[in-house]
């Protein structure tokens, strides 16, 4: 199949909301911030799938390049947050956030930002956010948030502790959760190598407990019932799923999880 060209390209990107103008010039421009493949690979993801974490991708390199206008700057994060009364499926605004609270500047108006698929957990004295996220290299993965309760269903988001999961692990979290392995365990995270987190199925509880720490006192604790979990899986599972070079579906994902975690 021949590579579209550079007018096909901006009648794609307007279609999927993200009006351009490229020309020779312009798009030299692009090719600096990404290469042209992962540029018509991304516009494709969210074409059919409306994938969160290729548009932002998008959005990112089209700024780089002058393409959109920049993003306005998200609010102060409020230190102290009231939790709302949580569903299944928390329908509340996350903890404050940087990039993908921005809203970005479209053609003539302003249109807010699709926010990734996330799900909330509270406890008694903390509370967890699992959002599906990608690094800076553009790699799906899935971020842990956890923050100290400060009073009667309210968090410190302000102060919270903030995990990115590497590619390495995401199967392991995913083995755990599908009950394949009883629990794990990663450290050496962040710049200073000194947060990390767990996960572990607790049989007489019949709930998972998840710790988030950094540095020596600074735990936030939480234990995840099967309800939370359910959907917590499922963003992980989805993060493996976009970052798998054989574009696995759900069925051959968990497959390979049990195939190489399950092993005595």
């Amino acid at each position: 199949m021949s590579s579209p060209n550079l007018q096909e390209i901006n009648r794609r990107l307007a279609a999927v909301g993200l009006p351009v103008n490229l020309n020779p010039q312009t798009a030299a421009k692009l090719k600096e911030a990404a290469p042209r493949e992962r540029v018509l690979n991304a516009l494709s993801r969210v074409e059919q799938a409306n994938d969160a974490g290729a548009r932002a991708f998008l959005d990112k390199t089209l700024q780089a390049a002058g393409l959109l206008g920049a993003a306005n700057d998200a609010p102060p994060p409020q230190p102290v947050q009231q939790a709302p009364e949580p569903p299944p499926m928390d329908p509340e605004p996350a903890p404050p956030r940087d990039t993908r609270q921005n809203r970005s500047a479209q053609g003539n108006g302003q249109q807010q930002r699709a926010r990734p698929p996330q799900h909330h957990v509270y406890g008694g004295k903390a509370a967890l956010t699992f959002e599906l996220d990608e690094t800076t290299a553009g790699v799906p993965t899935v971020a842990l948030d956890g923050a100290n309760s400060v009073g009667e269903r309210k968090y410190d988001w302000g102060s919270k502790v903030r995990i990115q999961f590497t590619t390495r692990e995401l199967p392991v979290v995913a083995a755990v959760f599908l009950g394949i392995m009883p629990e794990c365990s990663f450290q050496n995270h962040g710049p200073a190598n000194d947060k990390g987190f767990s996960i572990a199925w607790q049989p007489d509880r019949q709930a998972f407990f998840v710790k988030v720490w950094q540095g020596k006192g600074n735990l936030r604790a939480v234990p995840m019932p099967r309800e939370d979990a359910f959907y917590v899986a499922q963003i992980v599972i989805r993060a493996i799923q976009q970052g798998s070079p054989a574009r696995l579906d759900t069925a051959g994902t968990i497959a390979c999880i049990r195939a190489f975690y399950g092993r005595s």
